[in-house]
């Protein structure tokens, strides 16, 4: 059984830029000690999203994000046609 550690995140998933605003996002308190806040933006040619939870630090994407963003909390990536930008953080909110 897992105790919550209190973290609390924005959480929203849409294709659009709809979850780009707080306004437009709900707030979870995370389920995990080892959870984080965690947000993506990505665009696509003209596809855009963005993803807001809470993540396992001990999950296969969290391993595989921080080898995209290395040390940093908030970075963003260009590739071909688009653009990843990532927050990993750990105060309530901070994504």
């Amino acid at each position: 059984m897992s105790q919550s550690n209190g973290l609390q995140c924005r959480v929203c998933e849409e294709r659009g830029s709809s979850c780009l605003f707080a306004q437009h996002t709900k707030t979870r308190e995370c389920e995990n000690d080892d959870d984080i806040c965690y947000s993506w933006f990505y665009r696509s040619g003209s596809d855009v999203g963005v993803q807001r939870t809470c993540l396992s630090v001990k999950s296969p994407e969290y391993n595989l994000i921080k080898g995209l963003i290395g040390n940093t909390e908030r970075t963003c990536r260009k590739r071909v046609l688009g653009l990843d930008c990532f927050t990993m953080c750990s105060t309530d909110l901070c994504n």
